[in-house]
Protein backbone atom coordinates (compact mmCIF):
# COMPACT_ATOMS: atom_id res chain seq x y z
CA UNK A 1 0.00 0.00 0.00
CA UNK A 2 1.61 3.10 -1.03
CA UNK A 3 2.02 5.99 1.70
CA UNK A 4 -0.16 8.41 -0.24
CA UNK A 5 -4.20 7.84 -0.36
CA UNK A 6 -7.59 9.17 -0.84
CA UNK A 7 -10.20 9.71 1.56
CA UNK A 8 -14.06 10.03 0.49
CA UNK A 9 -15.50 12.78 -1.57
CA UNK A 10 -14.84 16.55 0.03
CA UNK A 11 -17.02 18.20 -2.25
CA UNK A 12 -18.66 17.94 -5.75
CA UNK A 13 -19.29 21.65 -7.74
CA UNK A 14 -20.99 22.48 -11.16
CA UNK A 15 -18.37 22.98 -13.78
CA UNK A 16 -19.19 26.79 -15.43
CA UNK A 17 -19.39 25.26 -19.03
CA UNK A 18 -22.33 22.69 -18.05
CA UNK A 19 -25.37 22.46 -19.76
CA UNK A 20 -23.19 23.16 -22.86
CA UNK A 21 -21.88 20.70 -25.94
CA UNK A 22 -18.24 21.69 -24.37
CA UNK A 23 -16.49 18.16 -23.02
CA UNK A 24 -12.93 18.15 -21.21
CA UNK A 25 -10.32 17.59 -23.85
CA UNK A 26 -7.19 18.18 -21.54
CA UNK A 27 -6.83 19.51 -17.79
CA UNK A 28 -3.80 19.88 -15.74
CA UNK A 29 -2.32 22.23 -13.48
CA UNK A 30 -0.32 26.05 -13.98
CA UNK A 31 1.39 27.70 -10.95
CA UNK A 32 1.13 31.45 -10.86
CA UNK A 33 1.92 33.91 -7.99
CA UNK A 34 2.18 30.66 -5.43
CA UNK A 35 -1.25 29.33 -6.24
CA UNK A 36 -2.17 26.78 -8.21
CA UNK A 37 -4.97 26.78 -10.97
CA UNK A 38 -6.86 24.52 -12.97
CA UNK A 39 -6.82 24.97 -16.37
CA UNK A 40 -9.10 22.68 -18.65
CA UNK A 41 -9.29 22.96 -22.67
CA UNK A 42 -12.79 21.86 -23.71
CA UNK A 43 -13.40 20.49 -27.13
CA UNK A 44 -16.52 20.85 -29.07
CA UNK A 45 -17.04 17.96 -31.83
CA UNK A 46 -14.90 15.21 -33.27
CA UNK A 47 -11.88 15.69 -35.35
CA UNK A 48 -13.54 16.12 -38.56
CA UNK A 49 -16.13 18.21 -37.51
CA UNK A 50 -14.11 20.11 -34.54
CA UNK A 51 -15.19 23.67 -34.12
CA UNK A 52 -13.21 26.65 -31.23
CA UNK A 53 -13.44 25.67 -27.75
CA UNK A 54 -12.10 27.76 -25.03
CA UNK A 55 -9.19 27.45 -22.38
CA UNK A 56 -10.71 28.03 -19.02
CA UNK A 57 -8.80 28.46 -15.39
CA UNK A 58 -10.33 27.29 -12.42
CA UNK A 59 -9.60 28.18 -8.98
CA UNK A 60 -10.65 25.61 -6.50
CA UNK A 61 -11.58 26.26 -2.58
CA UNK A 62 -13.66 26.51 -0.31
CA UNK A 63 -15.80 24.25 -1.53
CA UNK A 64 -16.55 25.79 -4.96
CA UNK A 65 -15.47 26.30 -7.95
CA UNK A 66 -14.23 30.11 -9.52
CA UNK A 67 -14.07 30.49 -13.03
CA UNK A 68 -10.56 32.98 -13.53
CA UNK A 69 -10.66 32.51 -16.88
CA UNK A 70 -10.29 36.79 -17.54
CA UNK A 71 -6.80 36.29 -16.31
CA UNK A 72 -6.18 34.74 -19.89
CA UNK A 73 -7.40 38.24 -21.43
CA UNK A 74 -8.62 35.72 -24.50
CA UNK A 75 -10.89 33.61 -24.75
CA UNK A 76 -7.73 30.78 -26.22
CA UNK A 77 -10.32 29.37 -28.66
CA UNK A 78 -9.03 26.95 -30.78
CA UNK A 79 -10.76 23.86 -32.52
CA UNK A 80 -8.33 20.91 -31.83
CA UNK A 81 -5.47 21.36 -29.40
CA UNK A 82 -2.85 18.43 -29.37
CA UNK A 83 -1.41 18.75 -26.42
CA UNK A 84 -0.41 22.18 -23.78
CA UNK A 85 2.62 22.87 -22.51
CA UNK A 86 3.36 23.89 -19.64
CA UNK A 87 6.31 25.87 -17.96
CA UNK A 88 8.10 29.39 -16.92
CA UNK A 89 8.59 30.11 -20.51
CA UNK A 90 9.87 33.85 -19.87
CA UNK A 91 12.20 32.69 -17.16
CA UNK A 92 9.97 35.27 -14.05
CA UNK A 93 9.14 32.24 -12.01
CA UNK A 94 5.37 31.78 -12.67
CA UNK A 95 4.41 29.05 -15.50
CA UNK A 96 3.05 29.49 -19.40
CA UNK A 97 1.07 28.05 -21.63
CA UNK A 98 2.06 26.85 -25.06
CA UNK A 99 -0.86 25.75 -27.17
CA UNK A 100 0.20 22.87 -29.52
CA UNK A 101 -2.55 23.25 -32.04
CA UNK A 102 -3.29 20.65 -34.32
CA UNK A 103 -6.69 21.29 -36.89
CA UNK A 104 -9.58 19.84 -37.62
CA UNK A 105 -9.58 17.06 -40.17
CA UNK A 106 -11.76 17.87 -43.33
CA UNK A 107 -12.40 16.90 -46.71
CA UNK A 108 -9.52 17.88 -48.13
CA UNK A 109 -7.20 17.06 -45.39
CA UNK A 110 -5.80 19.21 -42.48
CA UNK A 111 -5.90 22.70 -42.96
CA UNK A 112 -4.00 23.16 -39.46
CA UNK A 113 -3.99 25.87 -37.25
CA UNK A 114 -2.33 29.07 -35.81
CA UNK A 115 -0.10 27.63 -32.46
CA UNK A 116 -0.61 30.34 -29.60
CA UNK A 117 1.68 31.49 -26.17
CA UNK A 118 -0.09 32.75 -23.03
CA UNK A 119 3.03 34.27 -20.82
CA UNK A 120 2.11 35.41 -17.00
CA UNK A 121 2.49 39.38 -16.76
CA UNK A 122 3.37 39.88 -13.26
CA UNK A 123 2.56 43.81 -13.76
CA UNK A 124 -1.10 42.97 -14.03
CA UNK A 125 -1.70 39.74 -13.21
CA UNK A 126 -2.77 38.26 -15.96
CA UNK A 127 -1.41 36.26 -19.05
CA UNK A 128 -0.28 38.20 -22.42
CA UNK A 129 -0.95 36.70 -25.78
CA UNK A 130 1.12 35.56 -28.61
CA UNK A 131 -0.95 34.11 -31.53
CA UNK A 132 2.13 32.89 -33.95
CA UNK A 133 0.70 33.50 -37.77
CA UNK A 134 1.51 29.91 -39.05
CA UNK A 135 -0.86 27.26 -39.68
CA UNK A 136 1.11 24.67 -38.18
CA UNK A 137 -0.15 20.54 -37.89
CA UNK A 138 1.16 20.47 -34.66
CA UNK A 139 1.36 17.12 -32.78
CA UNK A 140 4.22 16.65 -29.73
CA UNK A 141 6.36 20.17 -29.51
CA UNK A 142 8.66 20.27 -26.02
CA UNK A 143 10.09 23.27 -24.29
CA UNK A 144 14.32 23.84 -23.89
CA UNK A 145 16.51 25.89 -24.58
CA UNK A 146 18.03 23.96 -27.55
CA UNK A 147 20.46 26.67 -28.36
CA UNK A 148 21.86 27.00 -25.04
CA UNK A 149 21.83 30.93 -24.53
CA UNK A 150 20.01 30.80 -21.01
CA UNK A 151 16.13 31.33 -22.61
CA UNK A 152 13.41 28.62 -23.10
CA UNK A 153 12.86 28.40 -26.94
CA UNK A 154 9.81 25.77 -28.13
CA UNK A 155 10.51 23.28 -30.86
CA UNK A 156 7.18 22.94 -33.00
CA UNK A 157 6.82 19.64 -34.12
CA UNK A 158 4.80 19.04 -37.52
CA UNK A 159 5.15 15.47 -37.68
CA UNK A 160 8.16 16.61 -40.87
CA UNK A 161 6.51 16.42 -43.96
CA UNK A 162 3.52 15.06 -43.34
CA UNK A 163 0.67 17.69 -44.62
CA UNK A 164 3.97 19.42 -46.20
CA UNK A 165 4.66 21.77 -42.80
CA UNK A 166 8.03 21.43 -41.15
CA UNK A 167 9.12 21.27 -38.05
CA UNK A 168 10.56 24.32 -36.63
CA UNK A 169 12.25 26.26 -33.79
CA UNK A 170 10.64 29.33 -32.33
CA UNK A 171 13.78 30.69 -30.81
CA UNK A 172 13.11 33.22 -27.93
CA UNK A 173 15.66 36.31 -28.30
CA UNK A 174 16.37 37.82 -25.21
CA UNK A 175 13.85 40.87 -25.37
CA UNK A 176 11.05 37.99 -25.10
CA UNK A 177 9.65 37.35 -28.80
CA UNK A 178 10.44 34.60 -30.59
CA UNK A 179 11.82 34.25 -33.78
CA UNK A 180 11.11 31.08 -36.19
CA UNK A 181 14.25 29.11 -36.84
CA UNK A 182 14.65 26.33 -39.39
CA UNK A 183 15.85 22.55 -38.03
CA UNK A 184 18.21 20.46 -40.38
CA UNK A 185 15.77 18.76 -43.29
CA UNK A 186 17.28 15.56 -42.03
CA UNK A 187 16.26 16.31 -38.55
CA UNK A 188 12.73 17.15 -39.85
CA UNK A 189 12.67 14.13 -41.80
CA UNK A 190 13.08 11.81 -38.92
CA UNK A 191 11.60 13.12 -35.82
CA UNK A 192 8.45 10.92 -34.23
CA UNK A 193 5.10 12.16 -33.49
CA UNK A 194 5.91 13.64 -29.82
CA UNK A 195 8.93 15.06 -28.36
CA UNK A 196 10.44 16.29 -25.50
CA UNK A 197 13.65 17.88 -24.27
CA UNK A 198 16.31 16.71 -21.80
CA UNK A 199 20.46 17.57 -20.75
CA UNK A 200 22.20 14.27 -21.06
CA UNK A 201 25.62 16.26 -20.42
CA UNK A 202 24.03 18.60 -17.86
CA UNK A 203 25.69 21.56 -19.87
CA UNK A 204 22.55 23.71 -19.34
CA UNK A 205 21.79 23.10 -23.59
CA UNK A 206 18.72 20.88 -24.09
CA UNK A 207 18.84 17.75 -26.43
CA UNK A 208 16.06 16.93 -28.42
CA UNK A 209 14.51 13.35 -27.53
CA UNK A 210 12.24 11.89 -29.92
CA UNK A 211 10.00 8.41 -30.46
CA UNK A 212 8.63 7.26 -33.90
CA UNK A 213 5.31 5.65 -34.64
CA UNK A 214 7.44 2.45 -35.18
CA UNK A 215 8.33 3.04 -31.37
CA UNK A 216 12.68 3.84 -31.71
CA UNK A 217 13.47 6.29 -29.01
CA UNK A 218 16.20 8.93 -30.06
CA UNK A 219 18.23 11.70 -28.68
CA UNK A 220 20.09 14.43 -30.89
CA UNK A 221 22.67 16.75 -29.71
CA UNK A 222 22.61 20.56 -31.50
CA UNK A 223 19.29 20.82 -33.44
CA UNK A 224 19.40 24.17 -34.57
CA UNK A 225 22.68 23.04 -36.51
CA UNK A 226 24.89 19.71 -36.80
CA UNK A 227 22.38 17.42 -35.15
CA UNK A 228 24.23 14.80 -33.97
CA UNK A 229 22.69 11.44 -32.82
CA UNK A 230 23.82 10.56 -29.37
CA UNK A 231 21.57 7.12 -28.78
CA UNK A 232 18.77 5.33 -30.34
CA UNK A 233 17.05 2.73 -28.69
CA UNK A 234 13.98 0.05 -30.42
CA UNK A 235 11.63 -0.07 -27.46
CA UNK A 236 8.86 -2.41 -26.95
CA UNK A 237 6.12 -0.14 -29.18
CA UNK A 238 4.35 -1.29 -32.28
CA UNK A 239 3.42 1.31 -35.18
CA UNK A 240 -0.07 1.52 -33.17
CA UNK A 241 1.93 5.17 -32.00
CA UNK A 242 3.38 6.99 -29.48
CA UNK A 243 0.82 8.81 -27.21
CA UNK A 244 2.67 10.27 -24.43
CA UNK A 245 6.22 11.58 -23.80
CA UNK A 246 7.43 13.37 -21.19
CA UNK A 247 10.47 13.62 -19.18
CA UNK A 248 11.63 13.97 -15.46
CA UNK A 249 14.32 12.74 -12.50
CA UNK A 250 12.14 9.61 -10.88
CA UNK A 251 15.08 8.38 -9.29
CA UNK A 252 16.24 11.73 -7.80
CA UNK A 253 19.44 10.78 -8.88
CA UNK A 254 20.51 14.34 -11.07
CA UNK A 255 19.93 12.57 -14.94
CA UNK A 256 17.15 13.16 -16.73
CA UNK A 257 14.74 10.35 -17.18
CA UNK A 258 12.30 9.64 -19.75
CA UNK A 259 8.98 7.99 -19.93
CA UNK A 260 6.68 6.86 -22.55
CA UNK A 261 3.27 6.02 -22.74
CA UNK A 262 2.54 3.95 -26.28
CA UNK A 263 0.84 0.63 -27.51
CA UNK A 264 1.85 -2.97 -27.54
CA UNK A 265 -0.33 -5.48 -29.42
CA UNK A 266 -2.44 -3.79 -31.73
CA UNK A 267 -6.36 -3.08 -31.07
CA UNK A 268 -8.27 -3.40 -34.05
CA UNK A 269 -11.85 -2.82 -34.45
CA UNK A 270 -13.27 -3.59 -38.01
CA UNK A 271 -9.58 -3.63 -39.18
CA UNK A 272 -8.85 -0.33 -38.12
CA UNK A 273 -6.40 0.40 -35.66
CA UNK A 274 -8.18 1.93 -32.54
CA UNK A 275 -5.54 1.69 -29.92
CA UNK A 276 -3.45 -1.45 -28.29
CA UNK A 277 -2.05 -2.97 -24.84
CA UNK A 278 -0.97 0.09 -22.77
CA UNK A 279 3.42 0.59 -22.15
CA UNK A 280 4.23 2.73 -19.68
CA UNK A 281 8.28 2.61 -20.37
CA UNK A 282 10.33 4.55 -18.22
CA UNK A 283 13.96 5.29 -19.62
CA UNK A 284 16.50 5.85 -16.85
CA UNK A 285 19.61 8.28 -17.64
CA UNK A 286 18.35 8.45 -21.47
CA UNK A 287 21.07 9.19 -23.66
CA UNK A 288 23.71 7.63 -21.39
CA UNK A 289 25.90 4.63 -20.79
CA UNK A 290 23.78 4.08 -17.74
CA UNK A 291 20.03 3.91 -19.69
CA UNK A 292 17.97 1.52 -18.06
CA UNK A 293 14.11 0.82 -19.75
CA UNK A 294 11.69 -0.71 -17.66
CA UNK A 295 7.93 -1.16 -18.40
CA UNK A 296 5.98 -0.17 -14.94
CA UNK A 297 2.85 -2.51 -15.80
CA UNK A 298 4.77 -5.61 -15.64
CA UNK A 299 5.49 -5.14 -11.85
CA UNK A 300 1.71 -5.13 -11.24
CA UNK A 301 -0.04 -7.37 -13.97
CA UNK A 302 -1.92 -5.28 -15.37
CA UNK A 303 -3.69 -5.35 -18.65
CA UNK A 304 -4.75 -1.91 -19.71
CA UNK A 305 -5.48 -0.75 -23.18
CA UNK A 306 -4.65 3.08 -24.73
CA UNK A 307 -6.76 4.68 -27.50
CA UNK A 308 -5.41 8.29 -27.34
CA UNK A 309 -7.71 9.48 -24.63
CA UNK A 310 -5.56 8.64 -21.92
CA UNK A 311 -3.84 11.44 -20.08
CA UNK A 312 -0.41 11.27 -17.91
CA UNK A 313 0.60 13.10 -14.43
CA UNK A 314 4.23 13.38 -13.32
CA UNK A 315 3.35 14.94 -9.95
CA UNK A 316 5.41 14.41 -6.50
CA UNK A 317 1.83 12.56 -4.26
CA UNK A 318 3.75 11.55 -1.06
CA UNK A 319 5.48 14.59 -0.45
CA UNK A 320 8.67 12.88 -0.71
CA UNK A 321 10.89 15.10 -3.55
CA UNK A 322 10.42 12.47 -5.81
CA UNK A 323 8.19 12.21 -9.06
CA UNK A 324 5.37 9.53 -9.04
CA UNK A 325 3.22 8.96 -11.81
CA UNK A 326 -0.55 8.70 -12.21
CA UNK A 327 -1.79 7.66 -15.10
CA UNK A 328 -5.66 7.54 -16.30
CA UNK A 329 -6.89 5.19 -19.19
CA UNK A 330 -8.89 2.15 -19.89
CA UNK A 331 -9.07 -1.71 -18.69
CA UNK A 332 -9.91 -4.31 -21.28
CA UNK A 333 -13.70 -3.78 -20.69
CA UNK A 334 -13.27 -0.53 -21.68
CA UNK A 335 -14.17 1.33 -17.72
CA UNK A 336 -12.19 4.02 -16.66
CA UNK A 337 -9.14 3.00 -14.94
CA UNK A 338 -6.44 5.39 -12.15
CA UNK A 339 -3.36 3.89 -12.06
CA UNK A 340 -1.04 5.41 -9.40
CA UNK A 341 2.90 4.77 -9.68
CA UNK A 342 5.50 5.10 -6.79
CA UNK A 343 9.26 4.49 -7.03
CA UNK A 344 11.53 3.55 -4.30
CA UNK A 345 14.85 4.01 -4.02
CA UNK A 346 16.50 1.15 -5.99
CA UNK A 347 13.68 2.22 -8.83
CA UNK A 348 11.14 -0.34 -8.42
CA UNK A 349 8.15 0.82 -9.11
CA UNK A 350 4.68 0.64 -6.51
CA UNK A 351 1.93 0.30 -8.98
CA UNK A 352 -1.85 0.88 -7.40
CA UNK A 353 -5.06 0.52 -9.65
CA UNK A 354 -8.42 2.66 -8.90
CA UNK A 355 -11.33 1.56 -10.50
CA UNK A 356 -13.96 3.76 -8.71
CA UNK A 357 -16.72 5.03 -9.95
CA UNK A 358 -14.94 8.64 -9.46
CA UNK A 359 -12.46 8.03 -11.83
CA UNK A 360 -12.08 10.07 -14.88
CA UNK A 361 -9.83 10.49 -17.81
CA UNK A 362 -9.03 14.17 -16.36
CA UNK A 363 -8.14 13.14 -12.77
CA UNK A 364 -6.01 15.99 -11.38
CA UNK A 365 -3.90 16.98 -8.05
CA UNK A 366 -3.66 20.48 -6.59
CA UNK A 367 -3.88 20.65 -2.64
CA UNK A 368 -7.24 22.17 -2.33
CA UNK A 369 -7.65 21.99 1.45
CA UNK A 370 -4.36 23.66 2.29
CA UNK A 371 -3.19 20.81 4.41
CA UNK A 372 0.56 19.90 2.40
CA UNK A 373 -1.17 17.01 0.79
CA UNK A 374 -2.51 17.23 -2.83
CA UNK A 375 -6.10 15.87 -3.08
CA UNK A 376 -7.37 14.65 -6.34
CA UNK A 377 -9.87 16.32 -8.61
CA UNK A 378 -11.68 14.49 -11.27
CA UNK A 379 -14.17 16.27 -13.96
CA UNK A 380 -16.43 12.75 -15.48
CA UNK A 381 -19.12 15.05 -17.12
CA UNK A 382 -20.60 18.16 -15.86
CA UNK A 383 -19.56 18.47 -12.50
CA UNK A 384 -16.23 18.71 -10.50
CA UNK A 385 -15.29 16.41 -7.56
CA UNK A 386 -12.34 16.36 -5.04
CA UNK A 387 -11.31 13.39 -2.99
CA UNK A 388 -8.46 14.30 0.02
CA UNK A 389 -5.37 13.06 -0.25
CA UNK A 390 -3.34 11.99 2.73
CA UNK A 391 -0.37 10.80 4.06
CA UNK A 392 -0.04 8.06 6.23
CA UNK A 393 2.60 8.03 9.15
CA UNK A 394 4.18 4.71 8.73
CA UNK A 395 5.02 3.35 4.99
CA UNK A 396 7.24 0.27 4.48
CA UNK A 397 8.90 0.41 7.64
CA UNK A 398 9.35 3.82 7.73
CA UNK A 399 7.65 6.43 10.23
CA UNK A 400 6.82 9.88 9.10
CA UNK A 401 4.78 11.72 11.50
CA UNK A 402 7.68 14.27 12.62
CA UNK A 403 4.85 16.00 14.47
CA UNK A 404 4.05 12.90 16.31
CA UNK A 405 5.79 9.55 17.45
CA UNK A 406 7.86 9.56 14.39
CA UNK A 407 9.93 13.29 15.63
CA UNK A 408 9.57 12.28 19.20
CA UNK A 409 11.65 9.20 18.87
CA UNK A 410 14.25 10.91 16.70
CA UNK A 411 14.61 13.40 19.13
CA UNK A 412 14.83 10.97 22.16
CA UNK A 413 17.69 9.33 20.57
CA UNK A 414 19.60 12.33 19.24
CA UNK A 415 19.75 13.86 22.57
CA UNK A 416 20.27 10.48 24.40
CA UNK A 417 22.25 9.01 21.71
CA UNK A 418 23.43 10.90 18.87
CA UNK A 419 22.73 11.35 15.24
CA UNK A 420 23.54 8.12 14.82
CA UNK A 421 20.77 6.80 17.11
CA UNK A 422 18.34 7.27 14.08
CA UNK A 423 20.10 4.60 11.99
CA UNK A 424 19.34 2.28 14.76
CA UNK A 425 16.14 0.63 13.32
CA UNK A 426 15.09 -1.49 16.77
CA UNK A 427 15.76 1.50 18.60
CA UNK A 428 13.53 3.58 16.97
CA UNK A 429 10.87 0.73 16.78
CA UNK A 430 11.08 0.77 20.54
CA UNK A 431 10.52 4.52 20.58
CA UNK A 432 7.75 4.27 18.21
CA UNK A 433 5.79 1.54 20.01
CA UNK A 434 6.21 3.62 23.26
CA UNK A 435 5.01 6.77 22.35
CA UNK A 436 2.26 5.36 19.90
CA UNK A 437 1.13 3.96 23.60
CA UNK A 438 1.17 7.21 25.27
CA UNK A 439 3.90 7.88 27.13
CA UNK A 440 5.40 11.37 27.62
CA UNK A 441 8.61 12.33 26.26
CA UNK A 442 10.55 12.65 30.05
CA UNK A 443 9.69 9.10 30.52
CA UNK A 444 11.21 7.60 27.08
CA UNK A 445 14.32 9.65 27.63
CA UNK A 446 14.92 8.22 31.23
CA UNK A 447 14.62 4.41 29.84
CA UNK A 448 16.54 5.33 27.18
CA UNK A 449 19.34 6.88 29.76
CA UNK A 450 19.08 4.08 31.63
CA UNK A 451 19.50 1.53 28.47
CA UNK A 452 22.89 3.32 27.26
CA UNK A 453 24.08 3.15 30.74
CA UNK A 454 23.84 6.78 32.18
CA UNK A 455 22.65 6.02 35.30
CA UNK A 456 24.34 8.95 37.18
CA UNK A 457 23.90 12.60 37.34
CA UNK A 458 27.42 13.25 35.78
CA UNK A 459 26.79 10.85 33.36
CA UNK A 460 23.55 12.44 32.21
CA UNK A 461 24.68 15.69 32.28
CA UNK A 462 28.33 14.34 29.59
CA UNK A 463 26.06 12.07 27.63
CA UNK A 464 23.46 15.30 26.88
CA UNK A 465 25.52 17.64 26.55
CA UNK A 466 28.15 16.07 24.19
CA UNK A 467 24.87 15.05 21.87
CA UNK A 468 23.50 18.82 21.70
CA UNK A 469 27.26 19.92 21.17
CA UNK A 470 29.35 17.94 19.86
CA UNK A 471 31.77 18.71 23.06
CA UNK A 472 31.96 17.63 26.64
CA UNK A 473 30.98 20.08 29.11
CA UNK A 474 33.27 22.68 31.07
CA UNK A 475 33.49 21.58 34.51
CA UNK A 476 31.51 24.47 35.19
CA UNK A 477 28.74 23.73 33.02
CA UNK A 478 28.80 19.56 34.15
CA UNK A 479 28.69 21.49 38.22
CA UNK A 480 25.54 23.68 37.06
CA UNK A 481 23.27 21.17 35.30
CA UNK A 482 24.48 17.74 38.35
CA UNK A 483 23.47 20.69 41.02
CA UNK A 484 20.08 21.42 39.52
CA UNK A 485 19.30 17.69 39.45
CA UNK A 486 20.85 17.18 42.89
CA UNK A 487 18.38 19.94 44.00
CA UNK A 488 15.28 18.17 42.43
CA UNK A 489 14.33 21.11 39.69
CA UNK A 490 15.29 18.38 36.73
CA UNK A 491 14.44 14.74 37.51
CA UNK A 492 16.99 12.88 34.18
CA UNK A 493 13.78 12.25 32.52
CA UNK A 494 12.58 15.76 32.32
CA UNK A 495 16.47 17.31 31.62
CA UNK A 496 16.93 14.51 29.05
CA UNK A 497 13.72 16.11 27.36
CA UNK A 498 14.23 19.37 27.72
CA UNK A 499 17.58 18.31 25.83
CA UNK A 500 15.64 16.52 22.96
CA UNK A 501 13.27 19.29 22.48
CA UNK A 502 16.51 21.60 21.39
CA UNK A 503 18.06 18.81 19.03
CA UNK A 504 15.82 20.24 15.65
CA UNK A 505 16.93 23.85 16.91
CA UNK A 506 20.47 22.95 17.08
CA UNK A 507 20.33 21.66 13.84
CA UNK A 508 21.04 17.39 15.43
CA UNK A 509 18.07 16.66 13.53
CA UNK A 510 16.11 17.97 10.84
CA UNK A 511 12.36 17.10 11.18
CA UNK A 512 11.74 18.96 8.34
CA UNK A 513 13.53 16.04 6.36
CA UNK A 514 12.09 13.08 8.09
CA UNK A 515 9.18 14.05 7.60
CA UNK A 516 10.17 13.58 3.70
CA UNK A 517 12.37 10.97 4.02
CA UNK A 518 10.85 9.04 7.37
CA UNK A 519 12.60 7.25 9.50
CA UNK A 520 13.29 3.82 9.67
CA UNK A 521 12.60 1.24 12.41
CA UNK A 522 11.86 -2.85 12.75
Amino acid sequence: MPRFSTTDNIFNAEVPWAQTQYFVNRSGVIEVNNENLVWVKLGLGSLQLAESAPLKLLKIANGAIEDVSYLLNASADFAVTRNILVGDIDGDGNDDFFLNNHGPETPSGFPGEQNAIYLFNESNETFDEIIFPWMDFSHGSSLGDFDGDGYIDVLVNNLGSIENVPSYLLKQTATGSFQRVPLPVSLVDDIGPLTTAIDVDRNGTSDLVSVSQAGELTIYRDVLNASSLISATQLPITDAGTFELVTSDFDKNGQDDVLVLGTGDELQEGGIVVGGILKVLVIFDAGTSEQTVINVLDFAGLELLVTGGQQVAVVDLDNSSTPDLSITTFTSDWHQIRVEVFFDDDRNPDVIAHTDEETSINSIYVDVTNDGVKDLISIPSDNLSVNGGVLLDRFNSKAYDAAGSAGQTAKTLAAVIGEEGLSNKEYVGIGLQLFDAGQSLATVCELALNAVGATTNEDVVTTLYSNLYGESPSDDQLQEYVELLDQGVFSKGSLAAAAAELTDDLGVIDLVGLAETGIEYV
